[in-house]
């Protein structure tokens, strides 16, 4: 510590401290004589300005003149009172004023006032407007400089500037204090740095009275039990003095409000303290008096009525749900990187009313106009993002249209999600049937090669449903949505191509020279037509094949005709069946010319008590003759690719018991071929051949019936070999327009023995007509007759 004191200002000092603590004390009422003339001591740490002492002797200071009894430096109150009630709490007269205690350099108690209520602050500011006395200048102190001195020495200097004896604990913190006050300061300055300046280095400095301070260390304070401050802090001068003050709350709530935000005010080592008392909403606070000082403050302007400056609006919606506009306003309100939500967070709160379709906007007023015009704009009548709309099929089937649609919308969005999200690159594999392999049938599922979907993008709303009853799709979704189904669906619903199939199943004898049926019926074949042209014949099932069936072929239809009415004729042949079938483009068509016998297929035994029991049959019905399944595939080129499936079967006339019954043998043949021919060309399949040997006993009348003798002389045993071919004449005639359709027809009733009628009754729609017609080609007929006769009887 820097000591700068002159030996003659020391003197006087001395001089006058001895003066002060030898003179006895006299009584209040007796008169008090001229101050002497002396000079005031300075503290050891106080420079006093340079140069020779005044003139006429200095006033003493103010701590001096307070321990002064009796003499010039009485105030006027003590002379106008002459006796005063000491107040035990403060140790002071009753009606001490702040200025008193001030001015005695102990800091002022202030009088117990409500914070929050404005009209009580008035009326104590008038009060003390009224008794308030001329303030004198405060006095100054020259420059302090500390270089690392001890607690000790700076508490010595706090005992001289406030004239109070320092109490103090043996643990209190030994530090180094270094401070420069660069320049002069009031006492009342030196004081509240010399306590910062403690309180900075964990030392805590509280009030004990008028004549102690004590000063304890700084984390155990708050158990030192502080003064206790009755009323407000604001009057007293800022200290780092420790002190506790109790403060009720009026509006704001203790836990929830107050003690967060008093929290962060005060000092954040030991010597604040802060203890909440819920029941009365008040809480008590250890800290220095700044900081109590400025709790208070803080306090005033908190614990107020809330007054609410929002506005309740609500807006009544006519074209859009409630919920719907709240969930687009509050993201416009919460996006923190729209420009326009500045305005309305934390301020505005929008819910909406499901039953009224209202909303409900709690904001500023300075919102209404802006939420109140977004409203507006958004409220309004337009057209729906989405509709429904139906499709009537007119040529397909609704369900087969609705599975391809659906492979496309969902190839489509699949194909979306993966360019978005992975974003491969890859190509994702074709959707639709592949190729069909060799002998393969089609099926009747349209695929999604068949259609045309570039460009084609559906929206997540697009839903579609076939409805069978009315063979329709209803389709839900945008308008773009919507369009394209359209689209897709008059490209898929066109009227396909029809073929008009003439059938002749003929059984041909064979001969021993004979290899089949071709060459016994002396027919003409190209195979050239065939050539380019793709198909094929298998033979499958349990087939019996003599020779292999390995030959189709085209031949003329005239060349048919006439070799079967030659065969026909010498009944070497016979024609069991000649159907005629139309069937639509890769839809399959079955002629089927048999005879339905029971089988027996199963049985079950019970037991009813006697020794073999009861032996029930399950008998099922078979269908045992010819069975032709043709399924063709109809080209914009005239050529029809067929996939034919014929089965023969007959009985060879031996049995077999099941279950006791007699169960006959069936000979099958069978053969699948998947050919090509052009519009109205004869496919001629042959090869389904069938041995059987006949046995024949031959003998004389009489003699073969003669005992030994007949069977070895006059019988005969003959054994025949017969071989029969089942061949198939298959004649397409393609259907593509309704024209088409009518020009078969005409041909076919063309053909018929009498077509003549079949056209009466089209064109009158009258059946009468038709035997009108025959009765009078009857007559015709019988009136020459009986003129011929009776001619030739006359002649």
């Amino acid at each position: 510590m820097i000591i700068r004191i002159s030996i003659i200002p020391k003197l006087f000092a001395l001089g006058v401290l001895a003066f002060v603590y030898t003179a006895p004390v006299q009584a209040q009422e007796e008169e008090i004589p001229s101050a002497p003339s002396s000079v005031p001591t300075l503290p050891p740490n106080l420079t006093p300005p340079s140069g020779p002492p005044p003139g006429p002797p200095p006033e003493l200071p103010d701590f001096l003149k307070n321990r002064v009894r009796g003499g010039a430096a009485q105030s006027e109150a003590e002379q106008v009172q002459p006796t005063q009630t000491i107040n035990p709490q403060t140790g002071e007269p009753f009606g001490a004023s702040q200025s008193d205690r001030q001015f005695r350099g102990q800091p002022a108690v202030p009088q117990p006032r409500n914070p929050v209520v404005p009209q009580a602050e008035n009326q104590a500011a008038a009060a003390a407007s009224q008794i308030q006395e001329p303030e004198e200048p405060e006095e100054m102190v020259t420059t302090i400089v500390f270089s690392d001195d001890s607690a000790l020495q700076v508490l010595q200097l706090l005992e001289q500037l406030t004239g109070k004896a320092v109490l103090r604990q043996q643990s209190i913190p030994a530090v180094k204090i270094n401070f420069n006050s660069q320049g002069p300061m009031t006492k009342s300055e030196a004081i509240l740095a010399i306590e910062s300046l403690l309180s900075l280095n964990g030392i805590a400095i509280t009030d004990l009275g008028e004549r102690f301070i004590k000063v304890v260390p700084l984390n155990t304070v708050a158990q030192q039990v502080p003064i206790f401050i009755t009323g407000s802090t604001l009057g007293l001068s800022p200290s780092q003095a420790v002190y506790s003050k109790l403060f009720k709350l009026e509006y704001l709530s203790v836990q929830a409000e107050a003690q967060p935000l008093i929290q962060q005010l005060m000092s954040m080592n030991a010597a604040g303290a802060l203890v909440p008392f819920t029941k009365t909403n008040s809480m008590l606070i250890t800290d220095a008096l700044v900081n109590l000082q400025r709790i208070e403050k803080v306090l005033m302007d908190a614990d107020q009525p809330q007054v609410p400056d929002e506005e309740v609006l609500f807006f009544q919606l006519t074209n859009v749900k409630a919920t719907d506009l709240q969930g687009r306003l509050q993201a416009l309100i919460q996006n923190q990187n729209s420009a326009i939500s500045r305005y309305f967070i934390n301020n505005t709160t929008i819910e909406a009313d499901e039953r009224t379709n209202q909303l409900i906007v709690l904001t500023h007023p300075s919102n209404e106009p802006m939420i109140a015009n977004f409203i507006k704009k958004l409220d309004i009548d337009v057209a729906p993002v989405t509709t429904s709309r139906v499709f009537y099929i007119k040529h397909a089937k609704a369900v087969d249209i609705d599975s391809l649609l659906e492979e496309v919308i969902t190839g489509q969005q699949q194909a979306v999600e993966e360019a978005n999200n992975a974003n491969t690159g890859q190509n994702r594999p074709q959707r639709g049937n592949q190729p069909n392999q060799p002998n393969q049938p089609q099926t009747q599922t349209i695929s999604v090669g068949q259609v045309d979907t570039s460009g084609v993008r559906f929206s997540e709303f697009i839903t579609i449903v076939a409805d069978e009853r009315s063979n329709a799709i209803v389709a839900y979704g945008t308008k773009a949505d919507l369009d394209q189904i359209e689209s897709l669906i008059d490209q898929i619903d066109v009227l396909l191509a029809q073929v008009h199939i003439e059938v002749i199943i003929a059984e041909v004898q064979l001969n021993h020279d004979e290899v089949n049926g071709i060459s016994a019926l002396n027919l003409d074949y190209n195979i050239a037509d065939l050539s380019g042209l793709s198909g094929g014949v298998t033979g499958k099932g349990n087939t019996t094949l003599d020779p292999p069936f390995t030959f189709f072929g085209a031949t003329d239809t005239d060349t048919v005709s006439i070799a079967l009415g030659e065969s026909l004729v010498n009944s070497k042949s016979r024609v069991l069946s000649a159907p005629v079938i139309v069937t639509t483009h890769n839809q399959e068509a079955t002629i089927n010319v048999s005879q339905s016998r029971p089988f027996i297929t199963g049985g079950i035994t019970t037991q009813d008590g006697s020794v073999s029991g009861q032996v029930t049959n399950s008998v099922q019905y078979r269908d045992v003759g010819i069975q032709l399944k043709v399924t063709p595939l109809i080209g914009s080129n005239g050529v029809v690719q067929m996939e034919i499936e014929q089965i023969v079967e007959n009985f060879t006339g031996g049995s077999v018991d099941v279950n006791g019954t007699p169960q006959p043998f069936i000979d099958k043949r069978e053969a699948t071929s998947f050919i090509s021919v052009t519009d109205q060309q004869t496919i001629v399949l042959a090869g389904l051949q069938q041995s059987q040997i006949d046995t024949a006993d031959g003998k004389i009348w009489l003699l073969g019936d003669l005992p030994l003798i007949g069977d070895w002389l006059f019988s005969n045993d003959t054994i025949a070999d017969a071989r029969r071919e089942l061949m198939l004449f298959i004649k397409p005639y393609v259907i593509y327009n309704q024209k088409d359709a009518t020009a078969g027809v005409d041909l076919a009733i063309g053909n018929l023995d009498n077509g003549e009628d079949v056209d009466l009754f089209m064109e009158t729609q009258n059946i009468s007509a038709v035997f009108e017609k025959e009765e009078q080609e009857q007559k015709e007929e019988l009136t020459p007759k009986i003129f011929r006769s009776r001619g030739t009887k006359g002649k």
